[in-house]
């Protein structure tokens, strides 16, 4: 694994409700049904060591694009199907699943920090941007 992040996207290709999807990294097409895996900003470093290793911190967010609705039915399913990824994520948890990472780092906890919510709305395309956040928890070794 070269990067935190393609062990991220590794992690959720795993996913069974986002069985055989598209995820990108960092770009979500502008055509529905979109999957990706955007980098958020943050302090990585949670807890430095003496001895130089570190635990660590990478917020992300899960973004979809989906055909969009005024109706309370499809949007509905979008919360669901968030819903049941924050589950998933957690029983991967506590299962000791991880993502896998770069040499030197080993994974603790991978969570939703928000529940799934519409981000944005095209209406002139009929698509709609729905994204849940989500932090990785993880030990990194001193070089």
């Amino acid at each position: 694994m070269n990067s935190i992040i393609e062990g991220i996207r590794e992690f959720f290709l795993s996913c069974p409700l986002l069985d055989g999807k598209a995820i990108r990294v960092n770009y979500l097409a502008p055509k529905p049904v979109e999957y990706t895996i955007d980098e958020v900003p943050c302090e990585p470093v949670i807890k430095q060591y003496f001895d130089g290793s570190s635990r660590r911190q990478t917020l992300f967010v899960l973004a979809s694009k989906d055909a969009y609705s005024r109706g309370a039915v499809k949007n509905m399913a979008a919360s669901q199907f968030f819903e049941s990824l924050s589950d998933w994520m957690e029983q991967e948890t506590a299962n000791g699943q991880f993502p896998t990472l770069p040499a030197g780092c080993t994974a603790q906890s991978v969570k939703a920090i928000t529940n799934g919510y519409a981000f944005s709305a095209d209406e002139q395309n009929k698509t709609q941007r729905y994204q849940i956040q989500c932090k990785l928890i993880y030990f990194k070794e001193a070089f």
